[in-house]
């Protein structure tokens, strides 16, 4: 197997990316209050008496943000991250029996293009 063609498909992404610009993204961690909550619906679960839609909402109208969201149930705790878009509300799961979640991190994702030469 030749890496000819690989070589190739580097330098032509490399070449693109020169060209055509590229975005860089770096985190801001901030006030877990002031970026995200937890925002539950009740009765919404396909009719599953006890159980709520879960949603993540984003508290910044400009920014993208990665909110790591802790589910406690009676199996113990599992932190997950999630990316919600700028002033936005990501829907987690229905959930039910006891089960809770907190925001336990945050940062804002900020985002910036810089073009080629």
């Amino acid at each position: 197997m030749s890496i000819a063609p690989i070589k190739a498909s580097i330098i032509s992404f490399a070449s693109a990316a020169l060209v055509s610009g590229f975005v860089v993204a770096y985190a801001q961690s901030v006030d877990f209050a002031s970026c995200a909550t937890i925002h539950l619906v009740p009765g919404r679960c396909e009719g599953k008496s006890g159980f709520a839609e879960v949603y993540v909402d984003n508290m910044h109208k400009d920014h993208m943000i990665r909110a790591t969201i802790r589910k406690h149930s009676e199996e113990g705790d599992d932190d997950t991250d999630y990316a919600v878009a700028e002033a936005g509300q990501l829907f987690i799961g229905c959930e039910g029996g006891g089960t809770s979640f907190s925001v336990v991190g945050c940062a804002v994702l900020k985002g910036e293009t810089k073009k080629g030469n």
